[in-house]
């Protein structure tokens, strides 16, 4: 029954949030995939609930300042957590939207930016920690296929095997080189060198994962556009450039979630033209 009224609640925030955003941005979802949004938030809950009954401390500001950089540069470093304490534990969760692959298959750069966290909440705040974790709210694979193909006992199957919670472990030898890295970072920043990743390094896969650089880190950056590395990736030899011009333009997304938000479209522009037909 608890779990029945949970899902009334959020289903009725869910709704309520949506239509907030789509007033605001002036976006919808198609209806395929807010029902799919939907049922992520309710996975979600049905797997994570005993985490989130316990958090006491949500969006966290952590804070490292007055850092020097290899260059002279002064500069803090900030990040955004969530604490739950225990009888016995204090743990620390840092929220991703990465697939849970992704982030076992590149778990050193989430390991040192984790460390960092958990250095300054020990140090800094003087608060005890004995696990750090990061929930990767991004559904895997096989789940998403589950759940597409509306077979209920696989979708069961992949809910049960499915682990959002990734365990980190901290490492203190490791904080002092990864802010280092943040420090070379910022004299990158404040010198203008902006010089992309070789299309070497974008063209291969991530961590021993079938996934290519390109395809969840490139594809994220707003300024794909104007990286020569990206655009060679994308366009690949003088002889395709034309035939490949109009996929490089439209490279935003998987084509079902280009689907999604053509059919998105056609409902805003639908409901446009009903409110100024009345």
């Amino acid at each position: 029954m608890a779990n029945e009224v949970s899902d009334i609640f959020l289903n009725d925030i869910f709704d309520r949030n949506y239509n907030i955003l789509k007033e605001e941005t002036g976006h919808a979802l198609s209806p395929d995939l807010k029902s799919f949004a939907r049922m992520q938030v309710l996975y979600y809950w049905h797997k994570l609930k005993e985490i989130a009954n316990n958090v006491t401390e949500t969006e966290v500001k952590l804070s490292l300042p007055n850092r020097i950089s290899p260059g002279n540069k002064k500069f803090t470093i900030e990040g955004i957590v969530d604490i739950v304490r225990g009888v016995d534990k204090t743990v620390m969760y840092d929220i991703k939207t990465h697939e849970p692959e992704q982030i076992q298959n590149n778990i050193d750069d989430f390991e040192k930016q984790l460390n960092v966290y958990a250095y300054i909440w020990q140090n800094l705040r003087g608060e005890s920690l004995d696990e750090t974790a990061i929930i990767a709210t991004s559904f895997p694979k096989a789940l998403r296929k589950a759940v597409q193909s509306g077979d209920d006992v696989a979708i069961e199957q992949e809910f049960q095997k499915w682990d959002p919670v990734i365990n980190i472990k901290f490492m203190q030898e490791r904080v002092e080189r990864t802010i280092e890295e943040f420090g070379e970072i910022v004299d990158c920043i404040e010198n203008h060198e902006f010089d992309p990743l070789p299309i070497d390094k974008i063209n291969a896969t991530t961590g021993g994962s079938t996934i290519k650089l390109a395809t969840w880190l490139c594809r994220n950056c707003d300024a794909r556009y104007s990286c020569e590395s990206y655009r060679r990736y994308s366009l690949g030899s003088k002889s395709k450039i034309e035939s490949q011009f109009r996929k490089y333009i439209n490279d935003i997304a998987d084509e079902e979630d280009l689907d999604a938000r053509r059919d998105a479209g056609i409902e805003m522009s639908m409901n446009v033209y009903d409110n100024f037909s009345l």
